[in-house]
């Protein structure tokens, strides 16, 4: 059932995404700290993109362009990366609030149904965290979203406007992350189910037609780019998922073992049993990320549909509720089997957190219209929600402080802007200096070069290994890096922040951290030295 908003009743949907965007873009002005590794990376590749050299580096291979091309753009407002990146995910979190307050007005018809889903979603503790994070799972969960509330509009008014627009937002959601483009055969799926073969395959070339005019160009780059328009090393993350799983020294894949890949049937091809543990293994990972990040609402939204399904009669409402649960579930599948393939993060599960939300909203209406039960019990429903929203409430505030509290990434930015003082007073050229560590912000702080730390060597002599000497051209080409055409076998690293981290992987290499070695070759020459981290100007090591 789809009842159609008027104007004033999406403005009235408007206040709660107007208040969420005021307190998020609050609280993320007090989080200073660049920590998202993700995001660091796509702001360095933004910068080059309006500096006219294109996307290029390791972002290119990893994330499509828009996140990146978007943080570009407001880096340009903002005048900043950092404010920037986080700005996107305030905006898309608080966007995605009013497309979850129109979809279930328009289902329900009540505005009160379409205000609670806004409050489940808003005071979920991850959506909570990740509106004020400086990475693409916000603007990703906003289209990917977006898109399953637009088809499901379209199944329901058959409606080949709709469908186009359900393509254009899909589009735009994998060109934000291509684990969205799972929404395609999840869509064509659906719709050669509810339709005739001819009427199904003419709704799919709409929203192919829909997902192809705003992926076109992004497809050409990366064919004139990378040979392909699907080109990714998304394979290196499936080998990485396995070798985890069944190795103590993790980093080795990155700087050793993927060498000897260069697809993702050859990494599955190899050990077809350990591959499917590890699938099964995911796939058990994200309905217990599922569960433990939705507070038990993902749980308590299967019980609702089971309700609904073989305890409340057949009418228009419930006929449309088990049209939107065979979409969700059909979506789940698909989405589930393609990240099941790596492995699995929080993150990449953030859409979910907010389906869940929604079917819950949209279950708890569909029974409360269809079972004479429902006025008996509605009081205890009524107090069960609002114990479920402060427990949210609690949670949420209780994960704010340790990421607002959080000063150096665990140890990967630590002492940064000690540093970035320190530098930028005794090296004037800094831009023009190559720094090595394990994060990228570091280039953000220091407005300098960047070449990422290797974690896995296995010589001891420290000047070969921060020359990338005896790396396999492969993994060359795999290092993180800014600017994304730097040479790191001509540029030398002119500065090296070593970190308890890099400690861990490189123990050979530990000295660096010790005040009273004797084993700090000639060329080292330490500049700060924390009980975290140690910076060291490199001279001449060739």
């Amino acid at each position: 059932m789809i009842i159609r908003s008027n104007k004033a009743a999406l403005w009235k949907g408007a206040l709660i995404p107007l208040v969420y965007f005021i307190l998020t873009f609050f609280i993320a002005q007090h989080h200073t700290l660049f920590e998202e590794w993700d995001g660091a990376m796509q702001y360095l590749a933004g910068v080059e993109i309006f500096e006219g050299k294109g996307y290029r580096g390791m972002s290119s291979h990893f994330w499509p362009p828009l996140f990146t091309l978007l943080t570009g753009i407001f880096t340009w407002v903002f005048q900043d990366g950092f404010v920037a990146a986080k700005f996107i995910s305030v905006l898309s979190s608080s966007v995605l609030l009013l497309v979850v307050y129109r979809f279930v007005r328009n289902f329900t018809g009540g505005e009160v149904s379409a205000f609670l889903a806004q409050l489940l979603i808003a005071v979920n503790p991850t959506y909570f965290l990740y509106s004020i994070q400086a990475q693409n799972a916000m603007l990703d969960t906003l289209f990917y979203v977006s898109a399953i509330c637009f088809f499901f509009e379209a199944l329901q008014s058959s409606s080949y406007k709709y469908l186009f627009i359900t393509g254009i937002i899909a589009g735009l959601a994998g060109l934000t992350r291509y684990t969205s483009y799972a929404l395609l055969p999840a869509f064509a799926i659906l719709l050669f189910f509810y339709y005739r073969p001819r009427t199904g395959g003419l709704n799919v070339l709409t929203l192919l037609l829909g997902f192809a005019i705003v992926s076109l160009p992004w497809w050409i780059i990366n064919t004139l780019n990378n040979g392909s328009p699907l080109n990714t090393w998304h394979y290196l993350n499936v080998g990485y998922g396995l070798s985890f799983r069944s190795a103590p020294i993790s980093p080795k894949w990155w700087w050793h073992d993927q060498t000897a890949y260069h697809s993702a049937w050859q990494i599955i091809r190899e050990s077809p049993l350990n591959y499917g543990k590890h699938f099964l293994y995911n796939v058990m990972q994200v309905f217990s990320i599922l569960t433990i990040k939705t507070l038990l609402s993902f749980i308590g939204c299967i019980i609702l549909f089971f309700v609904q399904f073989f305890y409340i009669g057949k009418n228009k409402s419930s006929a449309a509720g088990n049209k939107f649960f065979l979409v969700m579930v059909t979506c789940l599948i698909l989405y589930t089997g393609l990240i099941s393939q790596a492995f699995i993060m929080d993150r990449l599960l953030l859409s979910w957190y907010v389906i869940t939300g929604i079917a819950v909203v949209v279950s708890l209406y569909i029974i409360s219209i269809s079972s004479p039960e429902w006025i008996k019990i509605k009081p205890v429903i009524t107090v069960g929600l609002l114990c479920f929203l402060l427990v949210n409430v609690i949670v949420a505030a209780r994960k704010m402080d340790i990421y607002l509290n959080d000063n150096n990434d665990s140890g990967q930015l630590a002492d940064i802007k000690k540093i970035a003082q320190l530098l930028k007073v005794q090296d004037p050229d800094l831009s023009q200096k190559t720094v090595m560590a394990i994060h990228p912000a570091v280039a953000y702080y220091l407005r300098s070069q960047f070449v990422f730390t290797p974690l896995y060597y296995e010589s001891n002599n420290i000047n070969d290994w921060i020359a990338y000497r005896y790396f396999d051209q492969k993994i060359i080409n795999y290092v993180p890096r800014f600017p994304g055409d730097l040479n790191i076998k001509k540029s030398p690293v002119n500065y090296l922040i070593f970190d308890q981290v890099s400690s861990k992987y490189l123990p050979q290499f530990s000295f660096l951290l010790d005040e009273h070695t004797n084993k700090l070759p000639a060329n080292f020459e330490r500049l700060l030295l924390t009980k975290d981290v140690a910076l060291y100007r490199i001279r001449n090591y060739k």
